[in-house]
């Protein structure tokens, strides 16, 4: 049975300091929330919003944007694959782990002495890397 599936009602927006959640089909602001870092990642499922920007993460409420958790990370995060419960950041040559619910750091890898190169996680049926200008 073919079952229409229906588009996220919110477009969720990362630039600066900001995060900004958009009606996307009136352009209406639904909510905002400022994070204090510069160059936000995003990683946008059903319910949730994650953000990282440098040496911090976030999970936000994806219809209020309320802070469900917020922290420091071991590594300047470039990179966000979700799978299942765990998050994972890279950046620079690192990989961590996070629980999606408590925010708590699972590991870190800093493949020392293998450079510290942009980085690429992948997963079966998924795959994120970095984008970069010029």
């Amino acid at each position: 049975m073919y079952r229409e599936i229906l588009p996220s009602p919110l477009l969720i927006v990362a630039f600066g300091e900001n995060v900004v959640a958009v009606h996307r089909r009136t352009g209406q602001v639904a909510w905002r929330w400022s994070h204090k870092r510069r160059n936000p990642r995003l990683y946008v499922v059903p319910g949730l919003v994650f953000v990282a920007s440098g040496t911090f993460a976030a999970s936000l409420d994806y219809e209020t944007g309320a802070v469900r958790w917020q922290q420091e990370i071991p590594l300047y995060a470039e990179t966000l694959l979700l799978d299942g419960a765990e998050l994972f950041l890279a950046g620079s040559g690192e990989v961590a782990c996070v629980d999606i619910a408590s925010g708590a750091l699972l590991w870190h890898l800093p493949f020392e002495g293998m450079g510290t190169a942009s980085v690429a996680l992948g997963l079966p049926h998924t795959v994120a890397q970095v984008d970069r200008l010029g």
